[in-house]
């Protein structure tokens, strides 16, 4: 049965065909989930860009790239349709080229993905900790963007400074006092927001969270990259299947342009002359 298989998908040349549009169809679909996953990057829980804006804009980087290479794809979807539906050759190649540039750059992107995570500890690590040592600087500002950026982070992470609530006691915003900030405090100890109030300087460290946010936040962070990875990943094999059927969906429409020629073998008598013909074929011309 194995073997009928194969012989039937190595003979049926109209099988590519057949196999390209369902297969195409998910790139297109793919290329709308990228815009998707363009959206979903920017839909942040706090504003991420002031508190670490290395590591941010190097997400927000690769959502624009997830854009651009989205718009590709639905492009390329469309080119590829239209050049099988219409049997254009040269939309065919332009096709596959756009696909083999499109490979390369999920490849590498999927290669270097494994080295990114280890670099993007360290950095925001540091960050985190800089920014906890300088939130309230900014003192000419209407609204102090870094320390309400903690906050939101904090009460939406329920965690509290970089390793845990001792980091606050290094900040500029009280110097030689063990306080954190109001966004610290565990609301389960509490009864609504009035009672929370300057319950940061209570000097009770058992009201507040106990974890800090350097974990957290960068499990949160990294889950953008990990869609990212996965979303490559998913690209990167459909683009193969596609390449593959391209290929053959090319050498299908080239072979249709042939003109073919008949063949007759004819037996001969004894005397030289024709006696009959014995069998006729039929097959493609020689370019």
């Amino acid at each position: 049965m194995a073997i009928s298989f194969i012989r039937r998908f190595r003979d049926d040349k109209k099988l590519f065909l057949k196999l390209f549009y369902p297969v195409n169809t998910i790139y297109f679909l793919l290329g709308c989930a990228n815009i998707g996953v363009f959206f979903w990057m920017f839909n942040t829980n706090f504003n991420n860009s002031v508190l670490t804006p290395t590591s941010y804009s190097n997400l927000s980087t690769a959502g624009v790239c997830f854009a651009i290479g989205a718009i590709t794809i639905l492009n390329a979807a469309v080119v590829g349709l239209v050049g099988v539906v219409y049997k254009v050759k040269m939309l065919i190649l332009l096709y596959g080229c756009v696909l083999i540039l499109q490979f390369f750059v999920h490849t590498v992107c999927t290669i270097l993905s494994h080295f990114y995570e280890g670099p993007v500890r360290e950095t925001l690590k540091h960050i985190l900790i800089s920014t906890v040592n300088r939130t309230n600087v900014a003192k000419e500002y209407p609204i102090n963007h870094i320390s309400i950026t903690w906050d939101e982070m904090q009460a939406s992470l329920h965690c509290c400074g970089v390793n845990g609530y001792s980091d606050w006691f290094h900040s500029v915003r009280w110097r030689h006092n063990n306080f954190v900030p109001d966004s610290c405090c565990d609301y389960q100890h509490f009864n609504n927001d009035e009672s929370m109030l300057n319950c940061g300087k209570t000097n009770d460290s058992a009201l507040w969270y106990q974890e800090g946010c350097f974990e957290p936040y960068t499990d949160w962070l990294l889950k953008h990259t990990f869609v990212l990875n996965l979303t490559a990943f998913v690209c990167l094999t459909v683009e193969a299947i596609l390449l593959f059927l391209a290929y053959h969906v090319y050498r299908y429409l080239k072979s249709l342009e042939s003109p073919t020629r008949t063949f007759a073998q004819y037996r001969a008598s004894q005397d030289g002359e024709t006696e009959g013909m014995i069998s006729i074929s039929a097959g493609s011309a020689q370019r």
